[in-house]
């Protein structure tokens, strides 16, 4: 993602800056799969006490 923003021009501040979750944050098929992680492991250790 860092080569790719370097070729279209972004400032070095801003590459570095950059966190992978602006990365999933930008495409729709790893959001689904980070929100299903989330929720598997908010299951596994009870994060909630409420049914939701």
């Amino acid at each position: 993602m860092r080569r790719r923003m370097a070729e279209e021009g972004t400032s070095k501040t801003q590459r570095k800056n950059t966190t992978k979750v602006d990365v999933i944050a930008h495409d729709k098929k790893l959001i689904e799969i980070y929100t299903a992680i989330v929720k598997e492991y908010a299951i596994r250790y009870q994060v909630w006490n409420e049914e939701y």
